[in-house]
Order: structure tokens, then C-alpha cells, then sequence
């Protein structure tokens, strides 16, 4: 496989760990890493810190819920949740690019976004000191990650960054997050009439609430390991605690039917 560096110039395959290894002295616990250690081991590795500048580049583009602490929480619950095997660069380095081509939800192309952020990667990774193996790991996990793709991850590294990813998606973060994009989508926030839709058919795609209901509530139900459902359950707690405030507010209290922690079979581990 040929790639190149970040300039643009050809840079033949180097398979190993040489750059991994060179990191190995540092003591670090994959359980406990967070956003701000990964910003600190990016900047502390030249060729990933590299990477970051050039990624920040492409991200700049008003897209809010896909910016650089995106990246950085996404890369801190990959690396514990993959327990840094084979490596926490690696899992960091992949976090890093899966959303370097971010084509926006609504986009009929969307679909296509993991698939060109792979390839992407495949040709970045390589001059970074990855080989053949990780580069083929990375791979599959940024192709697969996305829902709007619908391909499942092959790899136990692939169903892990998959989870990380979804994360993301929940708690007060991934409220934010949801409320940045609908945002940028145009969507209204919720339908002031009816925002429980008690009275009509929920539409995600008109009403960031719905979007909420729908599409993540849901969510932990699909994560893949233990650790991730039990933190996505979490998340999801404190999700009904702001969706709980703002139906008092809004003088609309919350039906229990749209609360999964209400119902056992809901938010019950798949099986398998």
C-alpha cells in the first residue's frame, strides 16, 4: 500500500510499532483516560499533534458537534474501552480521523462519509509508523462506525470505537450536541403545541425533541460491551433529568412512556 504525509509527498509502508513502542514508556491506565489526557498525548507526540493541525483545518466548517473535542472525547473512551489494545495511539489516531470527511446529515451522500474519512486514514496512518494490521483495524472501525452507513464493525476493535462514538451522542453532552446540529439542520427545537408528540407522529428530522426521543434514548440498547451500555444507561439518566426540567418548563410535564429507564424490557442488555 503507498501513501503519503500530511504534505503530500510518497512515503513507502513501515510496518511495526517502531513509533508505538517509542511511546510504551509512558504509564498509562486506558479505565481512566479522558479528553484532556488524549489532548495531552497528542501534543506530546509530534506526528499525532501533526495530524491534529491539519485535521482542525478541514473542521473548521461551522459544524459544532463534529469539532476537535468531539475527536478528543470520542478518542478517550476508545482507548478504555479498548483497554489500549493494540495500542492507545492507535485507538487515539483513529478517533482522530473518523469524521476527517464530515459531509453534513442531511446530505444524500452522507452515507458515503465513512467510507471516504476510511480511506483517508488508510493513506494517513501508514507514514505515522502503523502497520499493515493496524491500518486494516482503523480501517474497518472508522467504515463501519456510522449508523447512517448501517454496516456493522467486523473487529472486537471496530464494535468498540463504534460504542465510544455513540457515547458521544448521549448524556448533557450529546444533548448539546443534538441541539448544535439541529441547529445547523433547521430544525425547530420542539413542536410548542405538542412536544411529546402525544398527538402526532414524531418527526426527527423537523423537531430536535424527537430527534432526542427517537433516535438516542434508545441508543445504549445497541451498544456493544457491558461497560458501554451501563455508561450509555447513565447518560441516558441524566438525559430524562433535562428532558424531565425542560417539560416543566415548557408547562408540559414528561409521559413516562418516553422514559426507557421506566421500562425494564427497554433498557434491558441485548442479547448476544
Amino acid at each position: 500500500m503507498e501513501s503519503r504525509s500530511l504534505n503530500g509527498r510518497r512515503q513507502p509502508d513501515r510496518v511495526g510499532f517502531a513509533t508505538t513502542s517509542r511511546r510504551s514508556s509512558r504509564a498509562q491506565r486506558p479505565e481512566s483516560f479522558t479528553p484532556l489526557r488524549a489532548r495531552q498525548y497528542v501534543r506530546e507526540d509530534p506526528e499525532l499533534s501533526s495530524l491534529l493541525n491539519h485535521l482542525d483545518g478541514r473542521l473548521a466548517d461551522g459544524d459544532a458537534s463534529h469539532a476537535v473535542d468531539h475527536l478528543l472525547r470520542v478518542a478517550a473512551w476508545a482507548v478504555r474501552l479498548t483497554r489500549g489494545e493494540p495500542s492507545i495511539r492507535l485507538a487515539i489516531s483513529t478517533a482522530l480521523l473518523h469524521d476527517a470527511v464530515n459531509i453534513p446529515k442531511d446530505s444524500p451522500d452522507r452515507a458515503r462519509a465513512s467510507l471516504l474519512s476510511a480511506e483517508l486514514a488508510a493513506n494517513l496512518l501508514p507514514p505515522l509508523g502503523f502497520s499493515n494490521r493496524e491500518v486494516a483495524l482503523a480501517y474497518d472501525a472508522i467504515l463501519n462506525h456510522s449508523r447512517s452507513r448501517g454496516t456493522p464493525p467486523r473487529t472486537c476493535f471496530g464494535c468498540a470505537f463504534q460504542d465510544a462514538d455513540r457515547l458521544d451522542a448521549l448524556g448533557a453532552v450529546g444533548m448539546a450536541r443534538s441541539l448544535a446540529t439541529g441547529a445547523q439542520l433547521g430544525r425547530e427545537i420542539a413542536c410548542d403545541s405538542d412536544p411529546w408528540a402525544e398527538r402526532r407522529p414524531l418527526a426527527p428530522r423537523t423537531y430536535t425533541l424527537d430527534y432526542v426521543i427517537s433516535e438516542l434514548l434508545p441508543l445504549p440498547g445497541l451498544l456493544h460491551s457491558p461497560v458501554a451500555r451501563q455508561e450509555g444507561w447513565r447518560r441516558v439518566h441524566t438525559m430524562i433529568q433535562l428532558l424531565d426540567a425542560w417539560g416543566n418548563e415548557l408547562g408540559f410535564p414528561l409521559p413516562a412512556r418516553h422514559n426507557p429507564l421506566l421500562h425494564p424490557e427497554d433498557a434491558s442488555e441485548p442479547a448476544g
